[in-house]
């Protein structure tokens, strides 16, 4: 798992060489690209991934470590609960 996310970002770089060197706008402005995978790799989704991610690979992690249960009961009463959306679908 731990070689994973460097693999991961690697690949996301290599793919952004790759792309920018077959776009022929993204050639006309190289800097306005890179400036857009900079804001992607500090955007919300790495930022709010990463702390995440770091949890898994602690050695000895196990997914049940996490405590999910407040996140099943509002599921549950959401979706199956007596005005849930997939009340009609129960047998």
């Amino acid at each position: 798992m731990a070689v994973m996310i460097p693999t991961l970002l690697l690949l996301i770089a290599v793919t952004l060489v790759y792309s920018l060197a077959h776009d022929p706008d993204g050639r006309r402005q190289p800097l306005r690209v890179i400036r857009e995978a900079y804001r992607l790799y500090r955007g919300p989704i790495f930022r709010g991934l990463i702390p995440d991610l770091t949890k898994y690979l602690r050695p000895g992690f196990h997914p049940d470590d996490i405590d999910t249960n407040a996140l099943l009961e509002h599921w549950q009463e959401e979706l199956f609960g007596t005005d849930g959306e997939l009340v009609g679908y129960l047998k």
